[in-house]
């Protein structure tokens, strides 16, 4: 990512998700948050050669960027739920 302040509050959203009040959100937040650290941690682990690397973790980094996706759709949708019912 070129944004580092999109980069900072990816990194930062196990820490935000503990301050908000609809547990739905929360939980989806807390869970892209974390996802997001294990896809970067499996990452580093693949530093070598494309012919080098191991192909279980890949697949690995592959399930939890899917998962992570999956979080953030559910924040997302949470987040519209919460509006359209603030604004009928």
């Amino acid at each position: 990512m070129e944004n580092n302040e999109a980069v900072m509050t990816v990194i930062d959203m196990t820490r935000y998700a503990g301050r908000l009040k609809d547990p739905v959100l929360a939980s989806a937040v807390r869970e892209a948050g974390l996802k997001y650290h294990l896809a970067f941690a499996l990452g580093a682990n693949l530093n070598r050669p494309p012919g080098e690397r191991d192909q279980a973790i890949i697949a690995q980094q592959n399930e939890v960027a899917k998962t992570s996706l999956e979080a953030i759709r559910r924040a997302s949708n949470r987040l519209d739920s919460i509006e359209r019912r603030l604004r009928p």
